[in-house]
């Protein structure tokens, strides 16, 4: 069964997960523009800027503990089920309602869940780290521009890559749901170890679809947000009244920035940087206001609708290697010596 068969039958968990953060979206831009509007009765422009950050703060804060608590639902669940058709290669009838069931069966409490993410994430990445901080160093070590240049991009590969191997290795803890769940989570990193040169092949799709992702879909967004935001006259207001502050606040404002750099950047530096802010337009914050929401609007939508798609292509790989060659324990000894994550997650194991 091919990896977009497996994407359509779970399609039902990526629409949950566009629709969550969309509703995320819409309470961070709208709580900041309401209490701009609520707080039109004062003539303090500092007072208000101070509302409209602090409602975003309590937008953010709503946002995550509601992604925390119900999101991971939608993503755990689509690992669990696609997990299962790619070892069994059957197709669920409900696949959405196999899914939530599976999680719940499996970790009973979102606590349980994040604790076994959380162990899983730090041995993928202490068990990478070896080949990241070869590359880090190629970077600081020399002086030649094209040779950082490739040191940062296979950083960059390696990380776009491992959040992938993270559900990978959930997947496997769903797929073996008799077996101690910590002690599942280090058979998984085994398969891992024993295939991360295989899966990094996976790289060139992860890059260019998120390439092609965010020139199509970021592009059709920011023109989006440019026709529905450019000219209301709530967000005109807001950035002319910013621009204003910016204007009878800039020494103040060139101060700030002074104290929050370097060292090593100039005054002539901060001062350049400062002009720059002085010199944007109403317009030209609108503009970035819509860029900003067009970036976060992607986000959402590639995590939600893309990267299924390449975790269900990476999944498949890795399971079809690991259950082919199921991962042999007498690897623990090295795995602990690697990283302290494995060796925490086999005492919690009691192994």
């Amino acid at each position: 069964m091919n990896s977009f068969k497996i994407y359509k039958s779970t399609f039902k968990f990526t629409l949950a997960r566009i629709l969550t953060g969309l509703a995320g979206v819409a309470l961070m831009v709208g709580l900041p523009v309401i209490a701009f509007l609520l707080s039109g009765g004062t003539d303090d422009d500092v007072l208000r800027i101070g509302i409209c950050i602090g409602a975003f703060i309590v937008a953010c804060i709503l946002v995550g503990l509601f992604k925390h608590f119900v999101g991971y639902c939608y993503r755990a669940g689509q690992i669990a089920v696609s997990a299962d058709i790619i070892a069994t290669g059957n197709m669920p009838q409900n696949a959405f309602a196999e899914g939530k069931a599976a999680v719940k069966k499996r970790f009973g409490t979102v606590a349980v869940f994040f604790a076994i993410e959380g162990i899983i994430n730090s041995i993928v990445h202490q068990l990478t780290s070896g080949v990241s901080k070869v590359a880090d160093k190629i970077g600081e070590k020399t002086e030649s521009d094209t040779v950082k240049a490739i040191g940062t991009a296979v950083s960059i590969i390696i990380n776009a890559m491992l959040k992938f191997m993270c559900s990978c290795c959930m997947g496997w803890v769903f797929l073996h749901p008799d077996t101690n769940p910590w002690r599942a989570a280090c058979d998984g990193a085994i398969v891992y170890f024993k295939n991360w040169k295989g899966l990094l092949k996976n790289t060139g799709k992860v890059i260019g679809l998120g390439v092609l992702s965010l020139a199509l879909i970021g592009g059709l967004l920011f023109g989006a947000s440019h026709l529905a935001l450019h000219n209301q006259s709530a967000i005109v207001e807001m950035s002319e009244e910013l621009t204003e502050f910016i204007h009878e606040n800039s020494a103040e404002l060139e101060n700030a920035v002074a104290e929050g750099t370097e060292e090593s950047v100039s005054e002539e530096d901060t001062s350049k940087a400062v002009k720059f802010i002085e010199n944007l337009s109403a317009s030209d914050w609108r503009l970035i206001f819509e860029g900003l929401i067009a970036i976060i609007l992607w986000s959402i939508l590639h995590s939600s609708l893309v990267d299924p798609y390449i975790m269900i292509s990476v999944m498949k790989r890795y399971l079809t290697d690991g259950l082919a060659n199921p991962p042999a324990r007498e690897t623990d000894a090295k795995l602990m010596g690697m990283s302290k994550s494995y060796k925490k997650a086999l005492a919690k194991a009691g192994e």
